[in-house]
This record gives C-alpha cells, structure tokens and sequence, in this order.
C-alpha cells in the first residue's frame, strides 16, 4: 500500500488549496461589507473553482519539489510547502496580470490565498499524514543498528518526528551485545538475532549509529544490506553532525565527501532579511498584542501599588546595555523578598543559583502568575524590537554576570545578534532546562540562523504558550 500514499497526501493538498479558496472568497467578501467603495468582488466559491489550471499549478509547484516524494522533518516539510504555496500563487497573480484576466478574477482573492496558504497547507498536511499514518498507509519499518545507549536515543529522535512516519521493527545487536530488548522513552523493543539479510523483507531502512560501532563494522554490515534496503540511515558521532546549513559536495575525481558549513549572520545581507523580518512581524503583531497588554496592565495595578511596566538593564547585541521592557509579575517590594528568601531557604538558593528563577516564587503575584505562563509579560518587548534593541527571536536577554559566568568563549555568539522575545531555549522546555543547555541553544542558533527557522520557533512558542510548557 506504500505506492499509495503519495496520491493520498496530494488529495489532502488538493483538499486544502479548496478550503484556502473558501477562506479568501469569504475574506474578499467581507471587504466588500466592511468597505463599500472598494471595487465589489461578485464572485462566488463555485466561480472560482471553475479556473481548474490554479490548482493544477499549486500541486504541480508541490510535486517540483519533491514533498510527495521524500521523507522530511516537520521544519523541512512545511518550509518547502510555504515557499511552493508562495510561488505558485505569485505565479498565478503573474498570470492573471498577464494575460489581461484581471476582470476574470480579483487578485485581492488570491493575496487572501497567499495568506491562508502558508498557514494551512503545513498544517492540514500534518493532520493528514498522521491520519495516514494512523491507518497504516505510508509507514516505513526501520531497524537500528546497535543497542547501547546512543541506539536508544537514535530510535527516540526518529520516532518523534512524525512527518518521516517510521516504526521501529527493532534493534540489531553489533559489537557482541547480549541484551533482548532495549528501552526507547517508555516502550521495549526487540533485539533482532541472526542474518541481518533475513530481517530486511518488510525494512525500508537500516539506521548505523557512529557511536555504537567501529568504522569496520559500519563498512561491513553496509555491505550486506545495501542490497536490500532502499535508503540507509547514518547517525553521526556527538559533535560530528552537519549544521543545518551545511552543504554536501562529492569531488568525483577523488570519491571523497566534503561538508561546508557557514555562519549566515555574517552575511550584511541576511541581517538586513533579518531585521525586515522583525520590523514586519512585528507591525502585524502589535496591534493585537497592544490590546492584551493594555488589559493585564489594568488588572496588574488592581492587584498591587506600583507601574505595570518595568525596564531591566540586559546585554544587547556588541555586548551594550539596552533597557528590556516587561510587564511587572511581581510585588513591588520582590528584591528585599529575595533576599530573605535565598539567607533562608538553601534549597531556593541553589534553585536560583542554578537557573535565576524559581518554580514556586512567592514574590509572583496571581496576575503575574497568569502573564508568566501565558507570556504576557513579554510582549511589551515588541517595543524593544521596533527600537532596534531586541528582535523577535534570538538568544534571551541575560544581564553581565550571566554572560560573564556561563557563557565563556560562546558568548561572543550572543554579541552576534540581537536578543529575542521569543527563542529556541523557550520551545525547548523553557524554564524547566539547565543553564548550560540554554547556552549550547543559543550559540545552535546564530550559527544556524535562517528566516524558516524563526518562523518554525515562532510557530512552536505559540504551541508551548498555549500548552503552558515549562514557564513559571
């Protein structure tokens, strides 16, 4: 049934661009309603499904490529359907100018569709291969090669990302393991015995973690499943792996493989892309946000004396001090309370030491409660942005004895870039991660920086806003 599975994800696009087409007609016409003068629209849904050659291009764009052909990670998946949505409606407003259609069809619908597209084709094509894959359509079988610990966390992370749709047949055991199973997060899996050959019939990949075996085995056990399995699966050594920006080249002459990686943030150009990004979302955003703020700011004085905003001091980009806007969540006497707190509770103490936060904070107050879990006390720091001291996503602000304490040499990643409202460590775990895995995010980032990657942290801090994940 596998051969069926790509013409079923191109029906749940096909059924998509429909409900984007539905989405924009009853936006266009509800322009019509809130602004008379504007030219009416007068077009109905059935009208415009009529131009059938739309979605022929929309799915055509999809199909160039290759996401009805290749297995990807959620972030690979929705950024190339976002980028083949936008060319393929830029190309339908192209033609539509073009060809003098203008009276035909209101290129004010098709803006809508931009809009509406980037956002629900990535996710009714979420929704729909987990259906899929729910029902057995489309899964692929995997075995992994090895046993030991680095095997298990190997099978954990290709397990969680649900847009490769893999099940694990099992483990196969190298380097003279002896163990039956092996643990993955909460489940047991085989260990497979025997000629590896026998175990591949219903196996699409063969996963090798570097870490479990020597470069020999590697070699030896590749060449006997190479014939067997479509795709094999390597897992590079911690501290090996390729950045996300990273580039392949094989010098044919030499059969030898060479890795490229850049800093992107280097770029004047990417910054410039970076910074329009911040600017541009943020004029979007505010609006909706100012409304909210002004709403916790009323409930915020109720509650207790004192403004219901505050500036903090925090290193910016070059290593400057800029004045970080928050809303207050605290009573207006917090420090002395710290300090009482951390002489006499050495378990608060150590908390603080460990993170500069505690999870049951008796300085919070109940608003603030509510704005620290759903983030409203950040949103004052769209300002920031608009100001050019913070940008929506990026490292978090830290104040000079963090910077000087945990960050050592990767501090000068930090200094690279602007501090974000919003950021990997937030759609990580939040506040429920160590210091030294915050700052291993933060340098990832800068290194890894690409608008896609913003707009997917974006998109996660909603989801971890909305499921109150890790934030006290």
């Amino acid at each position: 049934m596998r051969w069926t599975f790509a013409p079923a994800v191109m029906l749940i696009d096909l059924l998509t661009y429909y409900i984007t087409l539905e989405a924009a007609v009853i936006s266009r016409n509800t322009v019509d309603i809130l602004f008379p003068e504007v030219t009416r629209f007068g077009f109905s849904f059935m009208y415009f499904a009529g131009f059938w050659w739309m979605p022929v291009i929309v799915i055509s764009v999809i199909a160039y490529k290759g996401l009805y052909t290749r297995r990807l990670t959620t972030f690979d998946e929705t950024r190339g359907l976002i980028s083949a949505v936008v060319f393929s409606l830029v190309l339908i407003f192209a033609i539509v100018s073009v060809g003098k259609m203008t009276d035909m069809v209101s290129r004010l619908t098709l803006v809508f569709m931009c809009f509406y597209g980037i956002f629900l084709f990535p996710l009714v094509r979420r929704i729909g291969k987990r259906f899929l894959f729910s029902m057995g359509l489309g899964t692929e079988k995997i075995i992994i090669a090895g046993t030991g610990e680095s095997a298990s966390e190997a099978a954990a992370a290709l397990l969680a990302e649900k847009g490769y749709g893999y099940e694990l047949k099992g483990f196969y055991p190298v380097s003279g393991s002896s163990t039956d199973t092996v643990k993955v997060r909460n489940a047991a899996y085989p260990v497979l015995g025997g000629d590896i050959e026998k175990l591949l019939d219903d196996v699409s990949a063969v996963v090798f973690v570097e870490d479990e075996m020597s470069h020999d085995e590697i070699t030896a056990l590749t060449t006997s499943v190479r014939r067997r399995v479509g795709k094999i699966i390597t897992v590079p050594e911690p501290g090996r792996a390729a950045m996300m920006n990273s580039e392949f080249h094989y010098l044919f002459n030499n059969k030898l493989f060479v890795l490229k990686s850049k800093n992107n943030l280097v770029s004047t150009a990417n910054k410039i892309a970076k910074r329009a990004f911040d600017i541009a979302f943020t004029l979007l955003v505010l609006p909706f946000a100012g409304l909210i703020i002004i709403t916790a700011a009323i409930a915020i004085r109720l509650e207790s004396k004192g403004s219901p905003f505050y500036s903090h001091k925090r290193i910016g980009r070059g290593g400057k001090l800029i004045g970080v806007l928050k809303m207050r969540s605290m009573y207006k006497d917090a420090d002395v309370r710290l300090k009482e707190i951390l002489e006499s509770d050495p378990a608060k103490r150590a908390e603080w030491e460990a993170s500069f936060k505690l999870k049951d904070d008796p300085r919070v107050t109940k608003v603030g409660r509510f704005i620290r879990k759903t983030s409203i006390d950040e949103m004052p720091q769209f300002i920031n942005v608009l100001k050019g001291d913070m940008s929506v996503v990026g490292p978090r602000p830290i104040i000079r004895t963090e910077l000087d304490e945990y960050y050592g040499r990767d501090g000068e990643y930090y200094c690279m870039v602007r501090p974000g409202i919003t950021g990997l460590w937030q759609v990580s775990g939040r506040s429920d991660t160590d210091y030294p895995f915050r700052v291993g995010l933060d340098s990832w980032y800068v290194v890894n920086w690409s608008i896609w990657l913003d707009i997917m942290i974006i998109l996660k801090t909603v989801k971890a806003v909305i499921k109150k994940e890790g934030a006290y």
